[in-house]
């Protein structure tokens, strides 16, 4: 059960992690990217880790199963190979010189008495005999030389059902290949930097919220650091009155000319994802 809930728990980290490595990225937000990444890898490589050591552990067990098993039989048939012949419980009557045959043949005691040891012999031959031996052959496998030669390979040939395996395998491969390929393409084309049309006359308002902790500065030059950081993600300048403060920590920046849809896309990224220390920004609205 722990198994298969920390198996569950392994499948969601590495798909959680890689959806958020590409949403992360569709954004422009390298650093949480990043972060996202590193996750991916350290989930992967413990998965990976242990579904090895797993497989392992059962091939651990299949062959020393299959030792124990061989030991088993190889010291089984060396125990009945030196059992000591049966005994003969009629040897009695064999001796026909005395009279110590006729005297219990008469009476009975000795037919019956040899009857019921024959009976008891047979029954414990059939049932205890081959139990006693097993149990032995088991206590004294882990010492035994073993008599038969180590199991060679067997090279088998793909049936029917193998040949439909390979094709169902071979199927699932080449769509996996044609998404991934999709999948990358499409990345690619939102993580590029893709150049707008920038109409003259037009602006972008792009208003921001700026929260500071444990900082001496204001929230004016925190949100001019940011700008510093972040103008270099679009090709737009700051218009007259640039940087305005609406109401308490929010902020408005204006552009010339407007923004379009990649630029807006990249410098939304890049001020929600600012490493600037002690300073969180988010971007409450872009209108042109």
């Amino acid at each position: 059960m722990l198994k298969k809930m920390a198996f569950v728990f392994g499948l969601v980290a590495i798909g959680t992690s890689a959806a958020y490595l590409f949403i992360y990225l569709y954004r422009w937000e390298w650093n949480r990217a990043l972060m996202a990444g590193v996750f991916l890898i350290a989930a992967e490589i413990a998965f990976a880790t242990a579904a090895i050591f797993d497989r392992i552990k059962a091939l651990e067990k299949t062959v020393a199963s299959s030792e124990r098993k061989a030991a088993e039989l190889d010291t089984l048939t060396v125990i009945r190979d030196n059992a000591p012949p049966p005994r003969d419980r009629f040897a009695w009557l064999e001796d026909t010189d005395g009279l110590g045959v006729f005297i219990p043949f008469l009476m009975g005691a000795g037919l019956v008495a040899s009857a019921v040891a024959w009976a008891i012999e047979r029954v414990a031959a059939v049932t205890a005999r081959p139990a006693f031996e097993r149990g032995l052959a088991g206590r004294l496998a882990p010492i035994s030389l073993p008599l038969a030669p180590p199991l060679q390979p067997q090279v088998s040939t793909l049936g029917r059902n193998g040949k439909a395996t390979m094709r169902r395998q071979v199927i699932a491969l080449s769509l996996a290949i044609l998404i991934g390929t999709a999948g990358i393409d499409i990345l690619g084309d939102a993580t590029q930097t893709r150049p707008d049309h920038l109409t003259p006359g037009t602006q972008s308002n792009i208003t921001i919220d700026v929260m500071l902790q444990g900082s001496g500065r204001s929230h004016e030059a925190a949100v001019g650091s940011l700008w510093a950081v972040c103008s270099g993600v679009v090709p737009n300048d700051l218009a007259a009155g640039g940087i305005a403060q609406l109401r308490g920590s929010s902020y408005r920046i204006s552009v010339e000319p407007a923004l379009g849809k990649h630029a807006e896309r990249r410098l939304r990224g890049c001020m929600e994802d600012t490493t600037i220390d002690n300073m969180q920004a988010r971007v409450v609205s872009i209108s042109t």
